[in-house]
């Protein structure tokens, strides 16, 4: 894990930091663009980490743009539930995922994700065990 220096500043409410996503496909796709980067034929990995009341996600803060049958490995130091919400494209649900493991070494994996004939992408919730929240996009590529 990095060394991050010291901040004693508040709490930020779970969230609070998002701005709120824009409704149209297209704004959102233009917002996620600078975060995102395919990665062909490999499993995304994301690590999840915390410091002094906050959360991020590498690589791109958590987001992401995928090849459809792309399958998703995340870690952290503690426990994670990850939610996934459909935000536009043929809908392709994804499950909600539970860490499992111990002490500072906690994973969950997504199965290969699907892509129908509209791209679909998701806002997804990563939330640890101490309340902490951090909402990534995903984009799944045909």
């Amino acid at each position: 894990m990095p060394e991050l220096p010291r901040t004693d500043g508040p709490k930020s409410t779970p969230g609070s930091h998002w701005p709120k996503l824009p409704e149209d496909d297209e704004s959102l796709a233009a917002l996620a663009a600078p975060f995102v980067y395919v990665r062909p034929d490999a499993p995304w990995h994301v690590d999840i980490y915390g410091h002094n009341g906050s959360i991020w996600a590498e690589p791109n803060g958590g987001s992401m743009r995928v090849n459809a049958g792309t399958p998703l490995h995340f870690t952290g130091p503690v426990p994670f539930t990850l939610t996934f919400v459909q935000l536009g494209g043929t809908r392709e649900p994804i499950p909600d995922a539970v860490a499992k493991g111990s002490g500072n070494r906690w994973e969950a994996r997504v199965e290969p994700l699907k892509c129908g004939p509209l791209a679909p992408f998701y806002k997804y919730t990563i939330t640890t065990a101490d309340g902490l929240q951090l909402d990534p996009i995903v984009i799944v590529d045909k």
